[in-house]
């Protein structure tokens, strides 16, 4: 029997986070679709916007009527609350974070889908990126590098490798950070963070995405003040405080049945 008969395709949920986007969206909505397959879901959730974010998602969903594609109104509470609005609806095994403005390698979905196919003891994974500016011509050959990216737990906690739009996660890890514990400075550290509790987490050597730097991202390359820094790792410490009590009353749940 062939590997593919005992293992069917590993469903993947894509959460794109969107906002006055419509310079780049299409780009990068273009680069998903193409990879998807009929068991994938793709949610956009959208904050008010007054460019034509809305009615390009809307037309690329009628161009892709076998594709699920959902588009949600987002809460209008910032980007970190409108990726939780759509993790909330995300329901596939493999959940994908995405921002408007990069564009997916062609093989970035086949890639990790294997990974997690490989190891079930995978939680979540993160790979490199080419940096680019806003027309996509490579400034740097690798996010990794650039940022000194390391692996493991104590290290994301004092200096924060994980970027959002190079992660993937089991659904395990987003049903457990449900609903996003407050006040939280990072979404990509939480989520990842909450990955090495539960698991695995792997860090691979390879670009699947140009991560656009155009000058009006949401995120930035550049490093806060100390003071900002120590303040954002206690509040993700307390976090990650608060995820320890939830797994101990999910075990506790589980022991009782």
């Amino acid at each position: 029997m062939s590997n593919s008969k005992q293992n069917p395709p590993i469903s993947a949920s894509i959460v794109l986070a969107a906002y006055q986007g419509e310079q780049y969206i299409q780009e990068q909505i273009d680069s998903i679709v193409a990879q998807m397959g009929k068991q994938d879901e793709l949610i956009i959730s959208i904050d008010p916007s007054a460019d034509q974010t809305l009615s390009i998602c809307q037309a690329i969903q009628q161009e892709h009527p076998s594709l699920d594609i959902k588009i949600l109104e987002g809460p209008k509470q910032g980007l970190i609350k409108n990726f939780e609005n759509g993790l909330k609806q995300a329901s596939k095994e493999i959940i994908f974070l995405c921002d408007q403005d990069d564009q997916w390698l062609d093989n970035k979905l086949e890639v990790i889908k294997e990974r997690f196919q490989n190891d079930p003891n995978l939680m979540a994974v993160v790979h490199d990126a080419l940096i680019c500016d806003a027309n996509l011509n490579s400034i740097e050959p690798s996010f990794f590098a650039f940022h000194h990216s390391q692996e493991g737990y104590v290290k994301n906690i004092v200096r924060n490798s994980f970027i959002g739009c190079c992660m993937a996660l089991k659904k395990e890890v987003v049903d457990l950070a449900l609903p996003f514990v407050q006040p939280l400075p990072m979404h990509d550290q939480y989520l990842g963070l909450i990955a090495y509790k539960l698991g695995k987490v792997e860090f691979v050597q390879q670009q699947l995405v140009r991560y656009r730097r155009h000058g009006n991202n949401a995120s930035s390359l550049q490093h806060a003040s100390l003071g900002q820094q120590i303040k954002w790792r206690m509040q993700m410490i307390r976090a990650m405080h608060q995820i320890d009590q939830r797994i101990k009353t999910r075990s506790a749940r589980q022991n009782n049945v």
